[in-house]
């Protein structure tokens, strides 16, 4: 049965299909580091609460940033977000966007060891889903 966990105050949406398979929406870029920051503790707790509830489950993720016409991500964001790339319960991470989403999240990819073979940015949904092996 499918969950949605909503992050209220920016609308972002995180469905957990009960199969390992996780798809995150934004709904709207943060309005200063600290929304954007919150954001991304909301995230991560978020996960921490799906994985806890399977903790053999691994999942793959599916990130829309479709929404984010501005992506703005300071040093403590990015390691917010490199601190949930890195959990092993997350198998693989698409992320797809547009060009300038992705020249923001490129410095993030790149300070991670799993650039390209855990999480990689898509500038198209279809090709993430393709190599999700969602569809």
């Amino acid at each position: 049965m499918n969950k949605e966990y909503v992050y209220e105050p920016i609308g972002t949406v995180l469905t957990d299909y009960d199969d390992g398979r996780l798809f995150l929406i934004y709904g709207r870029p943060g309005k200063d580091a600290t929304e954007v920051r919150e954001q991304g503790a909301w995230l991560g707790d978020t996960l921490e609460k799906i994985h806890n509830e399977n903790p053999k489950r691994k999942y793959t993720m599916l990130v829309d940033l479709d929404k984010l016409l501005l992506l703005r991500l300071d040093d403590i964001s990015r390691e917010i977000y490199r601190e949930i790339i890195k959990r092993s319960y997350l198998k693989k991470i698409a992320i797809a966007g547009d060009a300038f989403s992705y020249t923001k999240i490129l410095p993030l990819l790149v300070m991670t060891r799993f650039r390209r073979t855990k999480a990689k940015f898509f500038m198209n949904i279809a090709c993430a889903y393709k190599w999700l092996k969602w569809k």
